[in-house]
């Protein structure tokens, strides 16, 4: 409950601010913006915080273990930190093991979590120098692998008679001010507390003034070799996706609630239906059909639940999509949401995830670059566009000089290499008087300024279809 009434208004914050930022153009009101979406985000990060302590405490966390590929959560994660490393002008590195098994059964949400900290708090106490992940194979044999993820940094280190403090709750090292570095000392409690619920543990070298390594280590865990298939997360833009008409009906009790969600649909050609709770939805629902339904779980009168039930049980709405909207966290709770519902939307609900789960029930049709007058915002491919054959001599010549370059880039994504990789594609291309390879390599000039890795993989991928197919 407590989790419910706490992201209810957060919900609200967050999502409306990102809706004034993409359409506010003024650049004094758009800091303001920026300013309130992220005291937003570092909010709701306490207030999580706060409540898996309290969980931790009451032993009602929850580990729900899964298949999980390591390799990419890493890279995720630096990926998230890698605008905040180059501002402060230093380096951040992935090391993975090539032995390293597709995927693990372990609770990815948890372990990332974990991750997310540690990797945050290097970054953070690191002022120069480089911090570096390194996931390592310690043993594998048929059926289990032990493992270590080590973060390791060049930052201000952590004296011995700290050592242990640190990992107590609301405790930072003597003499650290949360003026100075911010935090609440409750991450490295709460990242020891969770590794430990799933069998792990945290060990930590440091050296006041020389740096720190925290290693993550995991025995006997279940593995499979079978790498995951990731589903598309798509980063829609208003001209690269067009709906067919379809209904939907909202069904939440809260007014903001409701409205978030139809700012974020505002430019698309749906027509909206509401109800504020589950009594009233069930009945507009057999009344105008909608095409699919979002619907609240927690509600008066009737509850998201009790209405699916209804909805489900009824051949007038029996087949119509209902994607619910939750504010848990819990695993049991999802596990009963899988049981009742199409699909589940966490709040608070972001845009881009919301399209992506509409786009899963309802009938759409995507642009692609040809069709468009210009090219989307979202585009996560290079289209290569070359209108002759290139000789299998260019082609050669091209594979020896950028193969073993591309594999690595793939791997580690270190924007060093990338400048100088499309430095070296756009020589190759100057040389060979591929006009239209020279573009597309300005295009991915542009993609890695931006730190746009989705699209930087994409391109990749065109260029080794094209030339080493």
């Amino acid at each position: 409950n407590m989790s419910h009434e706490i992201r209810t208004p957060m919900n609200s914050i967050l999502g409306f601010s990102e809706v004034m930022l993409n359409t506010v153009k003024d650049e004094k009101q758009t800091g303001y913006l920026k300013t309130i979406l992220n005291s937003g985000k570092t909010l709701l990060s306490l207030i999580n915080d706060i409540l898996d302590l309290s969980k931790i405490e009451a032993g009602k966390m929850e580990i729900s273990p899964a298949p999980t590929d390591l390799r990419v959560l890493i890279n995720e994660i630096r990926d998230i930190f890698t605008q905040k490393v180059k501002e402060k002008n230093i380096s951040l590195f992935v090391e993975t093991d090539s032995l390293f098994p597709g995927s693990v059964f372990i609770d990815e949400i948890r372990m990332r979590q974990i991750v997310l900290n540690i990797v945050g708090n290097a970054v953070k106490f690191t002022a120069e120098g480089q911090v570096t992940i390194k996931l390592k194979t310690q043993r594998k044999d048929n059926e289990t692998v032990d493992f270590t993820i080590e973060v390791s940094d060049t930052g201000i280190g952590i004296p011995e008679s700290d050592q242990q403090r640190i990992f107590e709750s609301f405790r930072q090292q003597s003499g650290q001010t949360s003026r100075q570095f911010e935090g609440t000392g409750l991450g490295l409690s709460i990242s020891q507390r969770l590794c430990e619920l799933m069998g792990g543990k945290i060990e930590l070298e440091s050296a006041a003034g020389v740096g720190s390594t925290f290693k993550l280590i995991f025995k006997g865990v279940e593995y499979s070799n079978e790498k995951i298939l990731h589903e598309e997360q798509f980063s829609w833009s208003d001209k690269e996706i067009i709906f067919r008409p379809s209904k939907i009906l909202i069904v939440d009790d809260v007014d903001y609630n409701r409205d978030l969600v139809k700012s974020y649909l505002e430019n698309y050609n749906f027509t909206i239906i509401e109800a504020e709770n589950g009594e009233k939805a069930v009945a507009k629902a057999i009344e105008v059909q909608p095409d699919i339904i979002l619907m609240d779980i927690r509600m008066p009168v009737m509850n998201g639940y009790d209405a699916t039930q209804l909805l489900k049980s009824n051949v007038v709405t029996a087949s119509i999509p209902v994607i619910a909207l939750t504010a848990s966290t819990m695993s049991s709770e999802t596990d009963k949401i899988n049981q009742y519902f199409d699909g589940y939307l966490r709040k608070p609900i972001q845009r881009n995830l919301l399209l992506t789960e509409l786009a899963r029930h309802l009938e759409h049709e995507t642009l692609s670059y040809s069709e468009s007058e210009s090219k989307p915002e979202s585009n996560n491919d290079m289209h290569l566009g070359l209108d002759f054959e290139i000789s299998a001599d260019i082609k050669n010549e091209f594979r020896k000089l950028m193969s073993e370059r591309m594999e690595e880039l793939e791997n580690t994504m270190i924007i060093e290499d990338m400048e100088n990789f499309v430095e070296v594609l756009i020589e190759f291309a100057v040389k060979h008087n591929l006009n239209n390879l020279k573009n597309n390599a300005t295009t991915l000039k542009e993609y890695i300024n931006e730190f746009e890795f989705d699209k930087i993989s994409s391109s990749i991928a065109a260029l080794k279809r094209e030339f080493c197919d």
